[in-house]
């Protein structure tokens, strides 16, 4: 018999599991027919919280809080007739996990539908904006309209004041107080663009820039090496592992090996502009001095002659000299800094055929860009001399060392790559409205976001704080390493 005590508790306890069952239906809008069972799962999320489903069955459409201005609601989509079931699927394949104070959610969201408004919205991008380049590192050619929408890229500084203007881009190198446009006049319109190709170490310790000053300006948006920049600029846009996929398949791995005579290089320029630079070179020499054939060139070894030549890395000589090395020193010059990963991969090592012995960027960003198996991580390692034994052994065991080409046969559409557009594509799409690729940064929350992902004009950017994302943001070994 029960007890009058153990009655109440059974009692309670079945109220509980009701008032459960009604939260989950009134949350996930589940229809009451799902309801058939009376067996239940405890599923366990953040914060101790828990909730309780019915075993074997799912939400027909899960439908999570979402912000009023969410990019992913109806209201936000009411001109395209989008609603909220079509942005966010659970048949999809771009999946983000969502935080929140009671639970942990997974959404999935409909890539296929998202790419149908895009290319629907770029061919409506027909509207000329100008983006003004005040104070560039390179030179820019104009863009492919019919996949970043309708802009005209600018050194022009006069434009600023044109009415078509809608951005701004500032390398960090040119900006000063006797440089910049007046603050005072400038269009609250305007997205204002701060744009760096070098690491954080290197702009705060090498180019001695606190960005003090940058704060006080206001920019609103960053365009960086960093994939959790505003506008991700790539610095490898024409050597990404797909297209080297394409171009190289027709190379079988021992083809490639004839044509190696050479075992190892690093063409390198910049010896002593910060400490990590200065401790690449002291890699170098203690990798040189335990007698593996490393060769260096460039104006940190005069003593080795010009390499290739003296053709640049534009020049398809240079590469082919490459080529007739096993492995690649791609040691770059700041040390654990987020996705600081330069052409010494991409084109000077990858490129050429030749296996990266990478050191610089965590083996997680390398991963990112470039599939296991195709480089070598020195940081796999106890020490250097465990390396360069590990090296000596791929020399020396062909087997082994073309499997690190094995890469080249993948399927391409596994091949790790950032899908978003480069920073200035994205920043023309964002001046029609488009902030689709915002989906590819880092740091997207599809239950937070602070702009939609299509707009009928250019979505409103509150000011950034540069020093707070370029530095505090980074991780802490990128400034105290070797400094």
């Amino acid at each position: 018999m029960l007890t009058h005590s153990k009655i109440w508790m059974n009692r309670i306890g079945g109220f509980l599991v009701g008032v459960a069952i009604s939260i989950i239906i009134t949350t996930y809008n589940w229809p009451l027919s799902n309801i058939t069972t009376s067996k239940y799962s405890i599923e366990q999320f953040g914060s101790g919280t828990t909730a309780i489903r019915p075993l074997g069955l799912r939400p027909t459409a899960i439908r999570p809080t979402l912000r009023r201005k969410q990019s992913f609601t109806s209201e936000t989509y009411t001109n395209n007739n989008i609603t909220e079931n079509k942005a966010i699927d659970s048949t999809t394949s771009t999946t983000h996990m969502v935080t929140t104070q009671a639970r942990r959610e997974k959404i999935t969201l409909n890539t296929a539908y998202l790419d149908a408004i895009l290319k629907q919205k770029l061919l409506e991008a027909t509207e000329k904006k100008i983006i003004v380049m005040w104070y560039g590192m390179i030179q820019w050619g104009q863009l492919n309209a019919a996949e970043c929408g309708n802009c005209e890229i600018t050194y022009n500084r006069s434009r600023l004041s044109d009415d078509q203007t809608g951005a701004a881009v500032f390398y960090f190198e040119g900006i000063s107080p006797q440089t910049m446009p007046p603050l005072a006049e400038r269009n609250p319109k305007h997205i204002y663009v701060f744009w760096s190709l070098e690491s954080p170490s290197t702009v705060l310790y090498r180019y001695h820039r606190p960005l003090f000053y940058e704060d006080k300006y206001e920019f609103n948006a960053s365009l960086t090496h960093r994939r959790d920049s505003d506008f991700y600029n790539k610095f490898y846009i024409d050597w990404d592992i797909g297209y080297v996929m394409n171009q190289r398949r027709n190379k079988s791995p021992l083809e490639l090996l004839k044509k190696k005579n050479r075992t190892a290089v690093i063409v390198i320029s910049d010896c002593d502009v910060n400490s990590v630079a200065k401790h690449r070179m002291d890699i170098v020499n203690q990798i040189k001095n335990m007698g593996y054939k490393l060769e260096g060139y460039g104006k940190c070894f005069p003593e080795s002659g010009i390499f290739a030549d003296g053709a640049g890395r534009g020049n398809d000589k240079f590469f082919k000299e490459i080529r007739k090395y096993k492995f690649y020193f791609s040691l770059e010059n700041s040390y654990h800094c987020k996705d600081y990963i330069t052409e010494k991969f991409f084109k000077n090592a990858l490129w050429s055929f030749t296996v990266p012995v990478v050191w610089g960027a965590t083996k997680e960003d390398y991963l990112a860009f470039a599939p296991n198996g195709s480089f070598i991580h020195a940081e796999d390692f106890n020490s250097w001399k465990d390396l360069v034994d590990y090296l000596n052994y791929l020399d020396k065991n062909d087997t082994a060392y073309l499997e690190y080409f094995s890469w080249h046969q993948m399927d391409i559409n596994k091949a790790p790559k950032h899908k978003g557009v480069d920073g200035i594509c994205h920043l023309c799409r964002a001046l029609h409205g488009i902030n689709h690729d915002d989906i590819y940064n880092n740091n997207f929350d599809p239950a937070n976001h602070p702009r939609p992902l299509f707009d009928d004009k250019v979505s409103p950017r509150p000011a950034i704080s540069l020093r707070d994302w370029f530095y505090n943001k980074d991780n802490q070994e990128c400034f105290d390493k070797y400094y």
